[in-house]
């Protein structure tokens, strides 16, 4: 017949004072599921955004004011082929946008969301003295003036999943995972006048196109302050797999004389971090909550340039693919509105 659990745990116990073996004292303790299951005591409570009687739903929206970098982006070396100061493509800051909708769990203060980040930026740079290109074929000749323009357009999308949870009366911090989606394409142009009689135009065309998606996680942390302000900061890292798309192409007086393509596989990694100043606050009863914050957020993708170029005469067929690394940072200024 069998023995019911209250009846094991009774015989344990008079086994414990009529014979005091050991074994036998986590019957008496009640200790029914395994050490690995932590109580509902200990799990700490929410501090997701809530409202009262509402649809627990939010929307998100960021503008960014960004500025990207790359490395790889040399135009030429302005002085003596061996001795001169290089001159580089410095972009500025462009703007871009984050936009959001989500969904919240009040009671155990889980939230799903999906997000969408875009950034497009431009630079140019142009130079009308004797330099040495250091993209185009070696050993050609110096040219006369240079001009190169450099288009970057980043496109992320994440779905996330996290909760907030509060340490202590003022700090709170919360986990996420996500999945993420990016698309970042590249774009280089350069034309370059060379000193030879009669004079010649070289013309540079690369690109470097990536598409794919992985894993992203991460913590963001908030402490609070009276009167709803608060200081917040975000630390995340993601690993992505996907194709490049590359080609480069060099031409010499409207002919091209050679190009270069290769498409592969390839794993990137991918970190961010933010930091600034927040503000929230109920209204209508708390039946709706706003938010608002400004930061500077930076982003960097390991060696996401991959534009090629020669790096001796075009007949040895010998050229060069960069491995830059590509950041972008700059101020975020957003809201939040739950409802």
């Amino acid at each position: 017949m069998p023995i019911s659990l209250s009846l094991v745990e009774h015989l344990g116990c008079a086994l414990i004072f009529k014979y005091k073996y050991l074994f036998a004292l986590p019957l008496c303790l009640g200790a029914a599921e395994p050490p690995s299951v932590a109580p509902a005591s200990k799990v700490n409570f929410p501090a997701n955004f809530q409202v009262e009687e509402g649809v627990d739903l939010f929307i998100y929206g960021d503008y960014l004011y960004w500025r990207a970098a790359e490395e790889g982006l040399h135009l030429v070396n302005k002085g003596s082929a061996t001795l001169g100061t290089v001159q580089k493509i410095d972009p500025d800051f462009d703007s871009g946008f984050r936009v959001g909708f989500g969904l919240n769990f009040p009671r155990a203060g889980y939230d799903l969301g999906g997000y969408w980040t875009s950034f497009t930026t431009r630079a140019t740079n142009s130079t009308q003295s004797t330099s040495w290109p250091l993209w185009a074929e070696p050993n050609v000749a110096a040219s006369s003036s240079e001009k190169a323009s450099w288009h970057l357009s980043m496109n992320l999308a994440d779905l996330e999943w996290g909760r907030a949870s509060w340490f202590g009366g003022n700090f709170s911090l919360r986990p996420f995972f996500s999945l993420r989606g990016a698309f970042i394409d590249q774009k280089l142009s350069m034309n370059f006048a060379y000193e030879t009689t009669p004079s010649s135009l070289g013309v540079i065309h690369a690109k470097s196109d990536f598409s794919g998606g992985g894993l992203r996680a991460g913590a963001d942390g908030r402490w609070t302050f009276p009167y709803g302000f608060a200081l917040y900061g975000q630390a995340a890292g993601s690993l992505l797999y996907g194709q490049f798309q590359t080609k480069s192409t060099w031409g010499l007086d409207s002919q091209t004389v050679a190009c270069a393509k290769n498409n592969f596989l390839q794993t990137l990694s991918n970190m961010q971090l933010a930091l600034g100043f927040g503000w929230d606050t109920h209204f209508y009863k708390d039946q709706l909550h706003i938010e608002f914050h400004i930061g500077w957020e930076q982003a960097l993708f390991f060696h996401m340039n991959r534009m090629s170029h020669y790096i001796n005469q075009l007949s040895k067929a010998l050229y060069f693919q960069e491995q830059g690394n590509l950041s972008v940072q700059g101020v975020t200024v957003g809201g939040r509105f739950d409802f």
